[in-house]
């Protein structure tokens, strides 16, 4: 066991739940209409995610930023132009946090065929970051996944190559819940550490480091990431 690595970790890990708390999303902010609303703007955003070769983390951070300009500005939801445009407006944002390629607007405005204006698309990027007060990058489940698998490999609990196929198993879980409406509102670190847990269950006797117990808390939902 690397105590001083170990140690690093969860300093990092520390760090991020701190931050997490500046972008928490509402429980119960989708009914079941509005949910299927937001489930086919996150398969648009896998479709691009696909499409430009971008990362999941990239599509974890727009629907966090969408959930929570929803959350401020709720009649949003209520308007198909709206929410549409809000979620480009995310997703927009996300690229250039996240992407080395980077979309422009008229970019976007013609994937979305038009829909939208590159005007259009650049006030309400203005608007949502007035809204969020300019917090738009938010530690998201999967690098919250990332670190508490660097812990487990710290401490021995696990080698290189069970670390890869947990990551793989958990990866996809955790990109389902960060696509499913049922799961706004969960922290990021726990639909993280949750699904870290089934994985390892699924594919290995683990035992969960000391330093990690206090993590055992039960989560609601939580046997649904195992569908």
């Amino acid at each position: 066991m690397n105590c001083a690595t170990s140690f690093s970790i969860l300093k990092v890990l520390d760090a991020m739940k701190k931050q997490e708390r500046c972008y928490e999303t509402k429980r119960g902010l989708y009914n079941e209409e509005a949910g299927e609303k937001r489930r086919q703007l996150a398969k648009w955003f896998i479709q691009i995610m696909k499409l430009l070769r971008y990362q999941r983390n990239t599509v974890a951070i727009a629907m966090n930023i969408l959930d929570r300009v929803l959350t401020v500005r709720n009649q949003i939801i209520f308007s198909n132009h709206l929410i549409q445009l809000a979620a480009t407006a995310s997703l927009y944002i996300s690229v250039k946090i996240s992407e080395q390629l980077v979309l422009i607007p008229s970019q976007l405005s013609d994937i979305c065929k038009g829909l939208f204006s590159s005007t259009e698309i650049e006030q309400m990027e203005f608007d949502i970051l007035k809204i969020l007060d300019w917090r738009v990058n938010p530690p998201t489940a999967l690098s919250f996944a990332n670190e508490y698998l660097k812990l487990f490999l710290a401490t021995g609990a696990i080698n290189p190559n069970e670390r890869d196929a947990i990551s793989n198993i958990a990866g996809d879980q955790i990109f389902q819940a960060i696509t499913d409406s049922d799961f706004v509102g969960f922290a990021a670190s726990r639909i993280a550490f949750t699904a870290i847990c089934n994985a390892t269950t699924m594919l290995v006797d683990v035992k969960i480091p000391n330093v990690l117990q206090v993590e055992l808390l039960p989560l609601p939902l939580e046997n649904q990431l195992l569908g």
